[in-house]
Formats: structure tokens, C-alpha cells, sequence
């Protein structure tokens, strides 16, 4: 078998053609079950797209934008401040002044921004931003977690830019730090979640609210009751079927109720077959509603391959966001374990 292109979930452009693998959507969905030759025809395939892409990159939104970027004053922008933060990669950023024009590339982490109190300085966000609602729908799209916009970026004129290792791609972050200060996050566990809360308060000057915020998650996951020790498979993504393993944000809540991933010994997000899930014969398999949208729908068609497993549909935001989010997370998986017991 052949490692696949992309570590963690793809992301199609509008031509449905992962911007990380340069495999397209069929290719994607055909990938577990091809054979090893063809996978490397597949691979063949999107090395020549990448190749492509590269060679008209004069017409691609990163490369476009190099002139308006350019047009920023990078020496002035990254100019030595007096205030000094270091994020959770060990980078260490330094500030003129408190930040009053944020874009923030994290979906979970501009929700923190608004719940700590910040309004206006939020002035750009992705498309996948969702909450809250009556605050993101008039803020400035800056393109997706993993495709920016860096001309939008530019005419913001940022003075702080909030990103995550997992969420947001390299290339990306690396061209934003050439011309902006950029903070980035790195997020596992529950601990790693409560301290970028905390980071995030101190650097926009929320230090109060974030402490508050912070004992109020850790009293309520405290109090998630006796921990259900059910067998659990945490379903991410269909054709083909993707599972949470560990070393992920889930894999934690998941540990966090007692339940057991039976995906556990394998890292981040591997395939699984509709076979190897039967073979698993999980107690419950959890179908997240994100990134793959699964629907009340889905659990009958899978319900009937799986009868040895209880499948339920699971809000993913209460498993996956790591920010204010996890306020209301513990009342949820207490609810949870109550179905489920």
C-alpha cells in the first residue's frame, strides 16, 4: 500500500482537485481500494497536475498576489515591538502595540476571539468561520483554512494574523510570516486547548476573560460523571471512509468520557474500510457532522452493514473545536453518555 498524498482531510478547489495532493475527487474516493500500481498511477496522475500548476502559477491566487504583498512595507511590519508573546510552535512574536486589526485562520479560534469580547478587531476570517452567526456574516472572507486569499489579506492590512498547525498548510503560514505577525497555535489535548486560551487572552489584552473562561471548561470537564468504557470508532469522512486516531483533538474528548478508540494505534486520520469496520465490530460508531456533512440519513444505509454497532450522529464541533467552543462541550457529552449508556 502506498502512503497517502495527504496527512489529513483534502481540500478541493472549485475544479475538484485536492489543493494539497493534486489528486482529483474520483481519485481521492477510488485511493483505499486501489491496488498499489494504481495508486501510483494516481500519483503519476497529480504529479503532472502539480507540475501544471506550478508552471501557470503566475495565474494562481498565491502567486497573484506576491504584488500586492509586496506592496506592504514587510521592514515596517515586522519591526521589532515592545511587546513579546511566543505561541505554541515555540515562535516567538513581537508587537508595537496591542493588535486592533486580527485576521484569524481558524474556525474554532475566531469564535474565541468574539466570545472573549472582541469585535471590530476581527477583521478577516475564512469561509468555514461559521460562528457565531451574527457576527461573522459581515466580516471579510480571506479564502479557506488551507487556501488563503492573499490579496484579501493585504488590503486588511493585519497587525495580527491567528492561525493552527493542523488547520492551516505551511507554504501558506510561511508566506504570511514574511510580511505579517503570525500566531500560531498547536493543539492535542484538552491541556493544550486551555493554554492557548490563555496565550490568545494575554495577546489581545483579554488576560481576565480567558482565565475565566479557562476555569469554567476545566470545572465543567471535571464533571463528565463515571467514564463509559464503550468501544468507539469516530467516522470523519465518506468514499472513503476516514476515522479519528490518535494523536488528534478528538481522540482526547474521546478519552476525556472513557470511551476507547479503536482506532487508537493508528495516528491522525487513516482510511478504514466498510470491511475493517465490521471486522472492528466497535460498540458504537460515531458519525461526525464535519468535515463530512453526515446526516440523520446516513446512519440507516450504514446501520445495516454495522448491526453489531450502534451508529449515532455526533455534533463535531463539541469534538473538534478547541476554543470558547468547549464552554458547552462537557453538558454535551454528558448528554452523550447518557444515550449511550
Amino acid at each position: 500500500m502506498v502512503k497517502s498524498p495527504c496527512i489529513d482531510i483534502c481540500e478541493l478547489d472549485d475544479h475538484d482537485i485536492c489543493i494539497g495532493c493534486y489528486r482529483s475527487l474520483d481519485e481521492i474516493s477510488r485511493w483505499s481500494a486501489a491496488s498499489e500500481p494504481q495508486q501510483r498511477a494516481i500519483l503519476q496522475a497529480s504529479e503532472k497536475r502539480r507540475e501544471v500548476s506550478g508552471n501557470n502559477s503566475a495565474t494562481d491566487t498565491d502567486t497573484n498576489s506576491n504584488s500586492t504583498l509586496e506592496s506592504v512595507n514587510s521592514k515596517e511590519s515586522l519591526e521589532l515591538g515592545s511587546l513579546e508573546f511566543t505561541d505554541q510552535m515555540g515562535r516567538v512574536l513581537r508587537l508595537k502595540s496591542r493588535p486592533v486589526r486580527i485576521v484569524s485562520l481558524v474556525p474554532s479560534q475566531t469564535e474565541l476571539l468574539f466570545d472573549l469580547g472582541l469585535d471590530a478587531e476581527v477583521v478577516g476570517i475564512t469561509k468555514f468561520c461559521t460562528d457565531p452567526v451574527d457576527k461573522v456574516k459581515t466580516v471579510q472572507k480571506v479564502g479557506g483554512t488551507k487556501k488563503f486569499d492573499f490579496d484579501a489579506i493585504a488590503k486588511l492590512e493585519p497587525d495580527l494574523i491567528i492561525g493552527n498547525k493542523e488547520e492551516n498548510y505551511q507554504g501558506g503560514v510561511e508566506k504570511l510570516k514574511q510580511y505579517y505577525p503570525v500566531w500560531m497555535s498547536d493543539i492535542t489535548t484538552l491541556e493544550d486547548s486551555l493554554e492557548m486560551i490563555k496565550l490568545i487572552g494575554d495577546l489581545v489584552d483579554k488576560s481576565s476573560e480567558a482565565q475565566a473562561m479557562v476555569e469554567e471548561i476545566s470545572n465543567g470537564m471535571k464533571d463528565l460523571g463515571e467514564p463509559l468504557p464503550l468501544k468507539v470508532a469516530y467516522l470523519i469522512w465518506q468514499n472513503p471512509y476516514m476515522v479519528a486516531g490518535s494523536d488528534t483533538f478528538i481522540d482526547e474528548m474521546l478519552k476525556q468520557c472513557g470511551f476507547e478508540n479503536v482506532f487508537a494505534d493508528e495516528e491522525r486520520y487513516p482510511t478504514a474500510t466498510l470491511v475493517k469496520l465490521q471486522d472492528i465490530q466497535a460498540d458504537v460508531v460515531m458519525l461526525s457532522t464535519e468535515p463530512y456533512p453526515f446526516k440523520e440519513s446516513h446512519i440507516q444505509s450504514l446501520q445495516e452493514e454495522l448491526p453489531h454497532s450502534k451508529v449515532v450522529l455526533v455534533d463535531a464541533m463539541y469534538f473538534s473545536w478547541y476554543g470558547s467552543r468547549l464552554l458547552g462541550t462537557a453538558k454535551y457529552l454528558r448528554s452523550l453518555k447518557r444515550i449511550l449508556s
